[in-house]
């Protein structure tokens, strides 16, 4: 920011950049926490046994694309129904909250801008979906089930996800995206397709933002 006869300006170069090595520290933060608790078993069992590397991809690509559609259709008739004054809210609106857990679609687009979208595809379509289904369906579901059972442990942490997202509009879907990864982990026996299913879906979303660069 610099101060010239007009005023104080803000230099949007060096804020983006800012912006995207906040955002790639985050992301390689998570990372390499998740990578501490990775035993080899986890490796080796990735698949799991109940279900073949085919039906865990298809279904977790299925679901998907179940949840983005049906999601679709709520919001077509939202829009109809709610002014689209009260369609943006911000669950957390000018709180520490909301400085930690920046907007993710801006800090994708500095990611893109002030390095290269491949980096961007690399860390919100692979490395997120990863580390966000091994800490939310594996540790966090895993520790809480031996506690207080599968459903409210699963309730649980699809709540928790859908909160550290921080937007009230897409709360259901965010809560409906966990819960389904919940479900997923328990029938299959492994995390695999609940990350498929993430990484479809910050697909879809990855390419809407680049359209809309």
């Amino acid at each position: 920011m610099e101060y010239n006869s007009e005023g104080w300006s803000v230099d949007l170069t060096e804020s983006t950049l800012d912006m995207a090595n906040s955002g790639l520290f985050f992301f390689m933060s998570l990372l390499i926490a998740t990578l501490f608790f990775i035993r080899r078993d986890d490796i080796r069992n990735f698949w799991g046994e109940k279900w073949s590397p085919g039906r865990a991809i298809g279904v977790g690509i299925g679901i998907s694309f179940v949840l983005r559609f049906s999601w679709g259709i709520i919001s077509g008739i939202k829009r109809l129904l709610i002014p689209p004054d009260y369609s943006q809210l911000d669950l957390f609106e000018g709180g520490t909250f909301q400085d930690v857990f920046l907007s993710i679609i801006e800090t994708i687009q500095s990611i893109n801008s002030e390095y290269h979208p491949f980096l961007g595809l690399l860390f919100v379509v692979v490395l997120v979906p990863f580390y966000e289904e091994f800490i939310f369906r594996g540790i966090f579901l895993s520790a809480m089930q031996r506690h207080i059972g599968f459903f409210w442990a699963n309730v649980l942490q699809a709540t928790m996800f859908a909160l550290i997202h921080d937007n009230l509009e897409l709360f259901i879907f965010y809560l409906a995206f966990g819960m389904a990864g919940g479900y997923l982990r328990k029938n299959s026996g492994s995390l695999a397709p609940g990350i498929v299913m993430h990484m479809m879906n910050n697909l879809i979303a990855f390419v809407a933002i680049l359209a809309r660069s």
